[in-house]
Formats: structure tokens, C-alpha cells, sequence
């Protein structure tokens, strides 16, 4: 039996600017929200088009005269909902009214406009949208419940680099949360609930849709909040900066479903930009960041030689066969150039995380994107062949990475599959090595 709830009065009969603006509308003809907008109420208009004048005249007798009605006698038990969603909302109210489902993210969408300094977030935003016809009502339940499962489950997922095993643990598990509680960095709690939400839809298919839209509410509200903490980047708030921009990383990610709809290589790049652009503005943190609760994921694992790892060592040798093909057979100057500096990338992203980490694979594709130069991702845009073929590798790790990492499931043999219908001779060659290491169909896999 649902649960009822003091001074909230469900109605889809409001007027549509309250629709459009998705707060609560008195239904008052006209409502106050737009005599207080001193605008047209659409409530007055139906009625006038609709009813004859008498029925008009009675209904526009004086407010004086008619008693309070529930809705109003109810607005005083209940806060204010005729604002938006402020980011930087206070733990304790921190679930909106209603979750409305979102619109699918597509890459036609805007990414930013020319006066936006984080275009990069705008693909992970979605536009306003009208509210359906029944919208998934929350509470400060539902949040507890995702937080319990941050910290319980999820948090035992995420970046076992770097530090001692009990430091990995309590990091996620403990100093994130903290972190998160502290003033100003509310911004964090949601982006932590929104990948317990991500990871739920990840472990139960049949409630997936319901976790995805808390998901992507909070992931929403998250971004609104680091988008105003990262104009003034401190030595107090960059830890929590840093943890947000590392778990949207993982949320870009997991609210993909490369399993039923195929991303491409567009998609990738969208993601590309968000890791890289955030991972440029918090560059000049870094001092403060090594002596926080993060410098634990800077310490190298201690390990006297490098571990023997059978796909890093084959991408490695492919990537030396490929740069020699790259010289031989790329004409241009200005594309061989920018290949090549990005095999050098790949490479020491690769040669770094291996001497430094027991689980290399992932910090492979969380770093590479940081490096990544402008001109491949440009490159990547417009489809060139070489920059494709390239990529083709980077899918291989990342492919790697799905046997103990949930966030990645299915990204690397879409990827690949994208490239696959765009290559031609002679850069097929790449594509198909990569597709048959990842289907397991590869000539040379052991």
C-alpha cells in the first residue's frame, strides 16, 4: 500500500507553465505561480474556451468568499517546491519531489555552446523535459537506501589501485562519504548516489529502469553542483571535486547500455572529453590532492617486477607493428604526426600503469583519455581511418577490464563493432586483430 504523505496532494491537473517549470501547481484559475509571473495561466484559458459565461461568472466570484482549500491548507505543512533544484541543497533535503524519466542521451545533443567553459558536461545533462504521465516519486528512503549500497557493495567495485588493501577498502567505503557530508559538498553526495543507483540497474535488470531514472536525477544535480565548484577550485574542496569527476567517469559509463542499443565512436569520445576536460581543470590541484585521502591512488603498488600480463603484451606488440604500418603508409604529415605522438600515449599509459598498479588494465582507460591530445580527437570525429584503427587497441584494454569491472560491460566490441563498419583497406587489418582478440576468434591467443 503506497505510503501517504502530509501536505502533498497528488494531481496531473496543473497548468502547463507549472508542468513545464515541474513544480507543484495550486490549480486555481488562474494559479498563483503565474499571477506571481504575471503571466497567461492556462487554466483561466481552457476554462474560457470551454465554459459557458455563466458558468464564468460564478467561478470568478472573490476569493474572500471561498474557503481555503486543500491544497492550500496543505502548502503550509510542506516546503516550497516553486523553485528549481538548488546543487548545493543540504544533506538533509536532498531528494527532489519526483524523479521524472529523462530522454534517452543521444549524440545528437548540444555539447555546450560557445559560451559554456564545460561543454563537456552537456552531453551527461539532460534538457528539460515534460513530466510522464507517472512520475517515480522518491524520498529520503529510496537515498538512504542507495547510500547503504554505496558504501556496502559499490564501494568495493571501485579503483583497487595503489595503497594497502584496507586503504582501498576505506577510501570509497569511508573517506568519500565524509567527504561528501562536509559543507558545500553536497554535489558529491548525489553523484555517490547516483552510482549506487547506476550499479543497481547494473545488478537488477528488471528494476533497471526505475534505478536509471534516480540515477540520472541525481547524476544531473551533481553536475549542476561541480559546474559552480570548479570556478573557484581550493585546497578544501578539490578532494571532493576529484571524487565526483572520478565517479562520473564510471556513471558516463554505466548509463550506456552498449549491450541493447550499440555506441559508437562518438559515444566514446563524449566520454573521452568529460574524463579529459575535468582531469585539465583539476591539474592545478594536484599538490594538494597527493596530500589528501587520494594521494593513497598515487602511491605505486609495491611489487619488485612487472607482472606478466598476456593482452597489455600483445597490444604492445601490435601497437609497434602498427606504428611502423602508420609510417609507411600515411601520407600526411600533420595526421602521421598526431598518430604517432598518440601510439607514444597509449604506450606509456600502458608501461606507467603496469609499474605502478596490480590492476593496470583500468588505469590504462582512465588515464589514456587524459593525455589524449586535441588533434586525435578531432581526428576521431571525423572518422579518419588511422585514428580508428588506433582507438581499435585502446577497446582491447578496455575490453580487458569487463572480467572484474561492471561500469565497463560491453563498451569494448561495440566500440570495435562501430569501427569495424567504417574501415577500410589497409586499416581493416588493425580492426580485425582487435575483433578477434576480443571474440576470442584472434589466431595468436594463447
Amino acid at each position: 500500500m503506497a505510503r501517504l504523505r502530509l501536505g502533498y496532494t497528488k494531481s496531473r491537473s496543473g497548468c502547463l507553465r507549472c508542468k513545464q517549470r515541474r513544480v507543484k501547481c495550486d490549480e486555481q484559475q488562474p494559479c498563483r505561480a503565474c499571477v506571481r509571473h504575471n503571466v497567461e495561466c492556462s487554466l483561466t484559458a481552457s476554462r474560457s474556451s470551454s465554459e459557458p459565461p455563466s458558468a464564468r461568472t460564478t467561478r470568478t466570484a472573490s476569493p474572500a468568499t471561498q474557503p481555503p482549500s486543500l491544497t492550500d491548507r496543505g502548502r503550509h505543512l510542506q516546503p516550497s517546491t516553486s523553485k528549481p533544484l538548488d546543487p548545493q541543497l543540504q544533506a538533509n533535503h536532498l531528494s527532489p519531489t519526483s524523479y521524472t524519466s529523462p530522454p534517452p542521451l543521444t549524440t545528437n545533443q548540444p555539447l555546450g555552446t560557445p559560451s559554456d567553459p564545460y561543454p563537456y558536461f552537456a552531453k551527461f545533462t539532460p534538457s528539460p523535459y515534460p513530466q510522464p504521465d507517472n512520475p517515480l516519486t522518491t524520498s529520503w528512503v529510496s537515498d538512504l537506501s542507495l547510500l547503504h549500497h554505496f558504501t556496502t557493495v559499490t564501494a568495493r567495485t571501485l579503483f583497487r589501485t595503489g595503497a594497502t588493501p584496507k586503504e582501498r577498502k576505506n577510501l570509497w567505503k569511508i573517506d568519500v562519504p565524509r567527504i561528501a557530508f562536509s559543507p558545500g559538498h553536497t554535489f558529491l553526495l548525489h553523484e555517490i548516489l547516483a552510482t549506487a543507483a547506476f550499479h543497481l540497474a547494473f545488478l537488477e535488470p528488471h528494476n533497471r529502469g526505475k534505478y536509471h531514472v534516480q540515477a540520472t536525477q541525481h547524476q544531473t544535480v551533481a553536475i549542476q553542483g561541480v559546474r559552480i565548484a570548479v570556478e573557484n577550485i581550493t585546497s578544501e574542496n578539490c578532494h571532493a571535486i576529484f571524487a565526483a569527476s572520478s565517479l562520473f567517469f564510471i556513471s558516463a559509463l554505466a548509463g550506456a547500455r552498449p549491450d541493447v542499443k550499440g555506441m559508437t565512436v562518438d559515444d566514446f569520445v563524449d566520454v573521452f572529453l568529460l574524463v579529459k576536460g575535468i582531469g585539465g581543470v583539476l591539474d592545478s590541484a594536484s599538490v594538494d590532492l597527493k596530500r589528501g585521502p587520494f594521494g593513497k591512488l598515487f602511491i605505486p603498488a609495491a611489487q619488485e617486477v612487472v607482472q606478466p600480463n598476456l593482452t597489455l603484451d600483445r597490444v604492445m606488440a601490435q601497437l609497434d607493428v602498427f606504428l611502423e604500418r602508420v609510417r609507411g603508409l600515411v601520407e600526411g604529415d600533420n595526421v602521421r604526426a598526431v598518430v604517432e605522438l598518440e601510439v607514444g600515449q597509449l604506450k606509456m599509459s600502458i608501461e606507467k600503469a603496469r609499474a605502478t598498479t596490480l590492476d593496470p588494465e583500468y588505469r590504462v582507460i582512465a588515464s589514456f583519455p587524459i593525455v589524449m591530445t586535441e588533434g586525435f580527437v578531432s581526428l576521431l570525429r571525423g572518422g579518419n581511418q588511422v585514428a580508428m584503427a588506433l582507438l581499435g587497441y585502446y577497446c582491447v584494454v578496455v575490453h580487458a577490464t569487463e572480467r572484474g569491472i561492471w561500469f565497463t560491460k560491453g563498451w569494448g566490441l561495440s566500440i570495435l563493432q562501430d569501427i569495424a563498419r567504417h574501415m577500410e583497406s589497409p586499416w581493416t587489418e588493425d580492426s580485425a586483430w582487435a575483433m578477434g582478440w576480443v571474440t576470442g576468434y584472434g589466431a595468436e591467443q594463447v
